[in-house]
């Protein structure tokens, strides 16, 4: 075996196994995150014939029935590939205008999912009617011989709350077991925050955080099937930068558009 083979195999061997198979090549990523963000882009500038120059022929009826409220502004926050990177799943935190009543002119940034297919070498967005279409209040199917219209998360659609559904409810799927991670400027430290999903569906979390030299902040995992706890942890070095006394950390919540506002604060000693 020569150097060369040994040395491409050592790499391999400490690159984590799940990265190799569900990194995308450098060329399909991009095509995929420009399609996406063409797609949203419209949405935000209220251009939805522009959108539909994006979405695949056989979804083009549902995407035009479905509700699309505004869109202020969007990032994509992750994407996971399928199919030998000819399927994706992506989800893009968008900032819209709060669902619950009384709470006109807050904006919030809800998580929404989109299913994207490759055809004919051009990303094309897709929805799947088998798998239902979320909503803050769970996955909604038509009944047998039945049509529905309700929005695929994708299209930036929400609904209006059903008859009988507690909005509260559905917004808290997921409770964290304190608020804050209390540091000290000048020390090192460290932190747990438990995230519990009491929702009846399964639960994806998307953390955002700003940058902050010496903080660290993870989750262990980002899927909770009901009943299921992830570990939200942080970390702290001082380093030459002071922080400022506290930094905001976020979780985005899917499918409910539940905003989880956690913050690290910094004491002076």
């Amino acid at each position: 075996m020569s150097a060369l083979t040994v040395g491409l195999a050592f790499l391999l061997w400490l690159q984590n196994p799940a990265d190799l198979f569900q990194k995308a090549p450098p060329a399909v990523d991009e095509a995929l995150r420009a399609r996406v963000k063409q797609f949203f882009q419209a949405h935000v500038d209220g251009k939805f014939r522009a959108a539909a120059e994006v979405v695949a022929e056989d979804s083009q009826d549902a995407f035009f029935a479905a509700n699309k409220p505004r869109c202020y502004s969007f990032e994509i926050a992750s994407i996971e590939y399928s199919d030998n990177f000819t399927r994706a799943r992506v989800v893009v935190a968008c900032e819209m205008d709060h669902p619950a009543p009384g709470l006109a002119g807050v904006k919030v940034k809800a998580p929404r999912t989109s299913l994207w297919k490759q055809e004919n070498g051009q990303w094309w967005y897709y929805i799947d009617p088998s798998q239902g279409y979320r909503t803050p209040f769970g996955v909604m199917k038509p009944g047998p011989g039945q049509v529905t219209t309700l929005p695929p998360v994708g299209s930036g659609g929400e609904l209006g709350a059903p008859p009988g559904i507690d909005i509260e409810a559905a917004l808290s799927w997921v409770k964290a077991d304190k608020k804050e991670f209390p540091f000290s400027r000048v020390k090192p430290g460290s932190g747990e925050i438990k995230l519990t999903n009491r929702g009846p569906d399964t639960a994806t979390l998307v953390l955002t955080v700003p940058p902050m030299p010496g903080l660290e902040v993870t989750l262990d995992r980002t899927e909770l099937k009901k009943g299921e706890t992830a570990r939200l942890i942080a970390h702290w070095k001082p380093g030459e930068i002071p922080p400022p006394p506290t930094i905001s950390v976020q979780i985005m919540v899917q499918p409910t558009s539940q905003y989880v506002d956690l913050r690290a604060t910094f004491a002076k000693e």
